[in-house]
């Protein structure tokens, strides 16, 4: 879930009980092409960064800097590519 535009929490299906949650950082748009969920990770578009966390328990997998705007980025997941 983004809470708040600067904070991805993970939920436990079963009871609502928070797992784990990360900040962001900037404001991460609220529309659902920011954030791109693959089998282990999380990846989110945020100013002019993209960054994944693992799923399991939100640790930073990696960050790296986005040439051109800070703002409109959108994700999508193509045969193991993010692009």
């Amino acid at each position: 879930v983004l809470y708040g535009g600067t904070e991805l929490v993970r939920l436990d299906a079963q009871t609502g009980a928070t797992i784990w949650s990360r900040p962001l950082g900037m404001d991460v748009p609220r529309r659902p092409a920011a954030i791109a969920l693959d089998g282990d990770v999380a990846y989110y578009a945020n100013g002019s960064s993209v960054g994944a966390l693992a799923l399991a328990d939100g640790a930073t997998l990696w960050t790296r800097p986005l040439a051109g705007p800070g703002v409109g980025w959108s994700l999508a997941l193509a045969k193991g590519r993010l692009v």
